[in-house]
C-alpha cells in the first residue's frame, strides 16, 4: 500500500467537494469524495484550492473552514476565463491533482483503484451506473414532457432511450473489450509489491544544514529485484536508479533550508510497484550566540493595551492589540502615548499580530481565519482576507507578508491574493524553536518573541536557521509584571531611518527603545 502520511496533496476544488455540497455549482466527478475522504484515513494532508470568485469563493471557503481543511483561493481577483495554471503550483504541496493538468491527471477512478481494492471500485461502479440510469430515464421523462416532445425529437428520445438500456442491461457504458486482449490499467489495479527496503537514511534521521544526504536501498533477499526506482526530495524527482548500486546522494543544497524534508522511492517491476516515504530533520549547523541590551529611552504604554501586534511608521508607533471584546488597531504618538486613532474589532474576534505592506495595514486574528487590511492613513476597511491557521504574528519582508501560528513554521503570503508562496521552519542547532509570535523585519533577520519566554530569537528569513538570541529577562521582571497585573513580553517596532528598536509586552506600562549589545 502507499504510503500517503503527511503528504501534502493540493486539489482542485472544483468537481470534488462542491458537487456535494453546492451541486448547483460543482461538476460530477465519479469517485472524487470517496477518494478524498479515503487519502484522509491514509493520513494524507489534503489543502484544496480553487480559481473561484465571488459568492462561489465565499461558499468554498466556508466549507473548508467548517471541516478544517486547509484552503487557497487561488487568482481570486481575475476572471475565471483568465487562467494560469502555474499560479496554482504556488501552494506548498508534495502532489498536485487537477484535472485540467494535461497528461498529468490519472482521473479519479484511476486514483481511487490505487487506494481501494478492486471489488470495492467495481460495487462503486455497480451505484454509479443505478444512479446513471435513474438520470437517463429522467430526462427522458421530462423531454417527452415538454411541449413538441413526441414529434421533432422522437430520434433523440429512441438514442436516449437505447443508451439507458444499454447500460442497465450491462453496467457498462457499452465499451467491451475484444476477446483475449490484456486488460487495461484502469481495469485492473497496480499491485502492491515488495521490492525493496530503505536502509538509509532513518526515519526522522538528524541532519545539519549543508550536509549531503545518502538514500540506500536493499533488495529483498531472494526477491527479483526492481525494474526501476524514482527517487523524489520534497516532491521534485532527482533520479532515477536502474541497477545496483541502489543508492544516491543527495546534494548538501537540499539541506540548506532547516525543517522536516520527505524523501521518496517509488519501485517498479512489471506491473507492481513499492513507494517508501520517509522524512529527515535539517537543524542548523550555527550555534547561536545569546546577547544582553542597554535601554536608551522610555516612553508610556496604555496598560489596557493587551499587545499583539506592534509597528513604526513616519513617527508613529502603531498598535494591535487582543482579547475577545477589547481587540483593536491603533496609532499612538511614541514620546506620549496618546490613542490617535482607534478602531474597535468586532467582539468576537481577537485580534492579532499587524504589519505595513505599502500604504495598507494588515491585521489578523487569532482563531477566527480571517484578517482585515486597511487604509494606513484613514483604518478605512479595503479588503478580508483568509488563512488555514491561527494568526499570531505579522511582518513585511520586501514584497511578501509573513505571519507566525504559535509554532515553528513561518508562513510567506502574496499580499494582493494572500496566498502562500512559501513556507519557513525554524531550527536553532538542537531544536526546533516554536511558539513564534509577534514579529520584526530587522536588518534583513526576522525577530521575532518567543510565546511565554522573555527571549527574542532573530531567524535568516532565507533558510529557517537562528542566527542569534536577544535575552530581555531583566527588562521588566515576572515578579513586577504580576504585582502591576502584566502579561508576557510581546511586541518589537523597528525605525528603519533611525536605527531604533522598540520593544513592550501586554498590558505593560512603558515602551523602552533598546539596543543590543554583547
Amino acid at each position: 500500500m502507499i504510503d500517503f502520511t503527511n503528504v501534502k496533496i493540493a486539489v482542485d476544488f472544483d468537481g470534488t467537494i462542491v458537487d456535494h455540497e453546492y451541486p448547483e455549482i460543482g461538476k460530477e466527478k465519479l469517485f472524487a469524495f470517496q477518494t478524498l475522504k479515503e487519502l484522509e484515513k491514509m493520513g494524507a494532508l489534503l489543502i484544496l484550492w480553487t480559481f473561484r470568485a465571488g459568492k462561489e469563493l465565499d461558499e468554498a471557503v466556508d466549507y473548508c473552514r467548517r471541516n478544517g481543511i486547509e484552503f487557497y483561493a487561488v487568482n481570486k481577483n481575475y476572471p475565471e476565463e483568465i487562467y494560469d495554471e502555474t499560479i496554482s503550483r504556488k501552494i506548498d504541496a508534495d502532489i498536485f491533482i487537477d484535472d485540467k493538468n494535461a497528461g498529468g491527471f490519472p482521473g479519479w477512478s484511476g486514483i481511487w483503484q490505487m487506494l481501494v481494492p478492486y471489488e470495492l471500485h467495481e460495487q462503486a461502479v455497480e451505484r454509479r451506473m443505478a444512479s446513471l440510469r435513474k438520470n437517463i430515464f429522467q430526462r427522458i421523462i421530462e423531454k417527452f414532457k415538454q411541449p413538441g416532445g413526441k414529434g421533432g425529437n422522437s430520434v433523440m428520445m429512441f438514442l436516449m432511450l437505447l443508451a439507458a438500456l444499454t447500460i442497465s442491461c450491462s453496467g457498462r457504458t457499452g465499451k467491451t473489450p475484444v476477446q483475449g486482449s490484456r486488460p487495461s490499467a484502469m481495469a485492473r489495479p497496480v499491485q502492491q509489491a515488495m521490492l525493496f527496503r530503505m536502509s538509509a537514511p532513518e526515519e526522522n534521521a538528524r541532519y545539519l544544514s549543508g550536509d549531503e544526504v545518502r538514500i540506500r536501498l536493499t533488495p529483498l533477499d531472494n526477491g527479483p529485484n526492481p525494474d526501476s526506482v524514482v527517487l523524489s526530495c520534497d516532491g521534485i524527482q532527482v533520479s532515477v536508479l536502474r541497477s545496483e548500486p541502489w543508492e544516491y546522494t543527495v546534494p548538501s543544497s537540499f539541506t540548506a533550508m532547516t525543517g522536516r524534508r520527505s524523501l521518496k522511492a517509488v519501485g517498479y517491476r512489471d506491473d507492481s510497484m513499492q513507494t517508501i516515504t520517509r522524512f529527515i530533520e535539517v537543524f542548523s549547523d550555527i550555534v547561536p550566540r545569546i546577547y544582553g541590551y542597554k535601554v536608551l529611552n522610555t516612553y508610556p504604554h496604555d496598560t489596557e493595551a493587551f499587545t499583539q501586534g506592534l509597528f513604526y511608521n513616519s513617527g508613529f508607533l502603531y498598535e494591535g492589540t487582543g482579547q475577545e471584546a477589547g481587540s483593536s488597531l491603533r496609532e499612538v504618538e511614541l514620546e506620549t502615548g496618546r490613542i490617535i486613532r482607534l478602531l474597535n474589532l468586532e467582539s468576537s474576534l481577537f485580534g492579532e499580530g499587524i504589519t505595513l505592506y505599502r500604504d495598507r495595514i494588515y491585521q489578523v486574528t487569532w482563531q477566527n481565519k480571517v484578517g482585515f487590511v486597511y487604509d494606513r492613513a484613514t483604518f478605512r476597511l479595503i479588503n478580508k482576507v483568509y488563512y488555514a491557521t491561527q494568526g499570531w504574528g505579522l511582518t513585511t519582508v520586501k514584497d511578501q507578508i509573513v505571519m507566525s501560528d504559535g509554532s515553528n513554521i513561518l508562513y510567506f503570503f502574496e499580499p494582493e491574493l494572500f496566498t502562500v508562496v512559501s513556507r519557513l521552519e525554524v531550527y536553532d542547532n538542537e531544536k526546533k524553536v516554536d511558539q513564534l509570535n509577534e514579529l520584526e523585519y530587522i536588518n534583513g533577520e526576522i525577530w521575532a518573541n518567543v510565546w511565554m519566554t522573555d527571549m527574542i530569537v532573530r531567524i535568516d528569513p532565507a533558510t529557517g536557521k537562528v542566527n542569534s538570541w536577544v535575552n530581555l529577562s531583566t527588562l521588566f521582571p515576572e515578579q513586577k509584571r504580576r504585582e502591576a497585573g502584566a502579561d508576557v513580553l510581546n511586541g518589537i517596532a523597528y525605525d528603519e531611518e533611525g536605527g531604533r528598536i522598540f520593544v513592550t509586552g501586554k498590558r505593560w506600562p512603558k515602551l523602552y527603545e533598546i539596543r543590543v549589545i554583547e
